[in-house]
């Protein structure tokens, strides 16, 4: 287990550790609380490595927990402040199976970086496939494994690709691909000081932030609220915001998502441009307003990794019939997850988790997980609920809103009470001044 909440610092470990130890089984936490709580479910864990350097919590957490419950897991410490990547690490702290672990750090800390036996003609080093949702390009060759002696060659040095590219291999099952040997340390590097995400600048505002969004909603799933996601979270929310005081920015945004793939993604940033409109035309033009629903446009349904459930809305329900009943339980339980989800950051973003909870409350109370009506939903999570019922009736246009008026048609007689009412009419306004039905 690697405990760090360093995320660029952590991949860069991950990496060297499958370079250069092979077939290991690396589980990355990114606070104490999680830490502990996998140590209580799996307490068979061989080794700890752990940064001194937590944004969040402390590393003595851990120790203090383990030393009362009598663990005898070794551990490395380290800081990564302003070091040179020679990863110093301090004494153990456990003298159990030090044997067995001091052979795993000499292996590790103690031979020459990156330095590989030769076995062949050509050497190749595997790298998660998730790390290279971080870039864009890379100055050198990328591979994928056909067998234990074919090598198959997926990109060329210096080829930009995207999230398609990735989703490809993914869908498929594939975890890693590979680069050549030669080539591994200065990827690994890469991970350590390139920012944490790299965007093509050739490419429209609109689609860098549906492409932001795409990287953000992986992080956040694969190792959750960091304080790198909330910085690029925020940096994305930034960007929508300034970009939709542009009339013809969603105009822009819906194009690119007509030809997108990857629902979760599309209708999240298209929420986030639509509620920092709606804020406009209502008047809450406080930042701090639009930030908030923008984070959780983001995240609101981030555990809706199923497709087939993520495009499921209040209309379409008795689909659930159909699914398994984990699978239906998933789905009326999202809100609820998406909501425990963002808990770390509520300090500085309040009230995102409580939009995320109540975004699939109706006005009449017929919505879930809590039933509340008109009277009982805030007016952030009113507008939010307006801006998703009409994502998510675009969405089932394939985004093709050449008669825009009609959704707003259908919607009319289900916002009518309280906020939601205000919320309505912002929504039209937006529509209306986005001129959709002339210049799509």
């Amino acid at each position: 287990m690697i405990l760090d909440d360093n995320d660029r610092f952590r991949q860069f470990l991950i990496a060297t550790l499958e370079e250069r130890l092979g077939e290991i089984d690396v589980v990355e936490v990114t606070s104490a609380r999680t830490a502990i709580m996998l140590f209580e479910s799996d307490p068979y864990f061989q080794g700890f490595i752990a940064s001194l350097d937590l944004k969040k919590g402390s590393f003595m957490e851990v120790f203090q927990h383990f030393r009362s419950r009598e663990y005898t897991v070794p551990f490395i410490t380290y800081s990564n402040e302003d070091q040179d990547l020679n990863l110093p690490h301090l004494p153990f702290l456990h003298k159990d199976e030090k044997d067995q672990f001091s052979q795993f750090t000499k292996k590790l800390f103690e031979t020459p970086p990156f330095v590989q036996s030769p076995h062949g003609p050509e050497q190749y080093s595997r790298i998660r496939l998730f790390f290279f949702w971080r870039f864009h390009k890379l100055d050198f060759p990328l591979y994928v494994r056909l067998n234990d002696d074919k090598y198959v060659k997926v990109l060329n040095p210096d080829e930009h690709y995207g999230p398609e590219f990735l989703e490809k291999y993914h869908d498929k099952g594939i975890d890693y691909l590979y680069v050549r040997s030669q080539d591994f340390s200065k990827f690994a590097l890469s991970l350590y000081k390139k920012p944490i995400v790299e965007m093509d600048e050739t490419l429209p505002e609109e689609e860098k932030a549906r492409r932001k969004t795409q990287f953000i909603q992986h992080m956040a799933l694969t190792v959750g609220i960091t304080p790198d996601v909330v910085e690029s979270a925020q940096e994305n929310v930034d960007g929508i915001i300034a970009e939709a005081k542009e009339r013809k920015t969603l105009i822009k945004l819906l194009h690119i998502l007509e030809k997108g793939s990857t629902y979760n993604s599309d209708h999240a940033t298209l929420l986030c441009y639509l509620t920092a409109a709606m804020c406009d035309e209502l008047g809450w033009t406080t930042r701090r307003s639009k930030e908030k629903l923008g984070f959780a446009s983001l995240f609101h349904d981030i555990s809706l990794t199923d497709p087939r459930l993520a495009v499921v809305n209040y209309r379409s329900l008795k689909a659930l019939d159909r699914f398994e009943s984990t699978l239906k339980q998933r789905y009326l339980e999202h809100p609820l997850k998406g909501a425990d989800l963002v808990l770390e950051i509520t300090n500085e973003y309040p009230q995102v988790d409580t939009i995320i909870s109540q975004h699939h409350e109706r006005p009449d109370g017929s919505g879930f997980p809590y039933g509340r009506d008109f009277n009982q939903i805030t007016p952030l999570a009113c507008l939010f609920i307006v801006a998703h019922d009409f994502v998510s009736r675009a969405y089932e246009r394939n985004f093709d809103l050449t008669k825009p008026q009609e959704i707003l048609d259908d919607m009319l007689g289900e916002y009518t009470q309280g906020h939601f009412m205000k919320c309505m009419i912002a929504l039209q306004t937006v529509v209306t001044k986005n001129q959709l039905e002339e210049q799509i």
